[in-house]
């Protein structure tokens, strides 16, 4: 879905509705799956049916999916998703 160019709304909502049930697993196989999914929506491009707005908000979610429950936390191998990602949330803390 998030690779559409173009994703009806609902098919939007129903994926950050997905990927909110899964996030609080706590399973070895999700945070991996999570963090794989991270960069998916990371290189994602926004359009109409999905912002940049809901675009951030997915990323938040499989970030927190992939690190926030597991002590095993999964290897950063490319970093350039995750340092963009930290520099939104930075900028907006700022």
């Amino acid at each position: 879905m998030f690779r559409n160019p173009a994703p009806a709304t609902e098919e939007t909502y129903r994926a950050l509705g997905a990927i909110e049930l899964i996030d609080p697993l706590s399973e070895n196989r999700i945070t991996q799956e999570s963090y794989q999914l991270f960069h998916v929506v990371m290189q994602a491009p926004a359009s109409l049916a999905y912002s940049q707005e809901k675009k951030w908000d997915a990323s938040r979610l499989t970030v927190h999916g992939a690190y926030e429950w597991d002590k095993s936390l999964p290897w950063v191998e490319d970093t350039q998703h995750i340092l963009v990602f930290l520099d939104h949330y930075f900028d907006l803390a700022i």
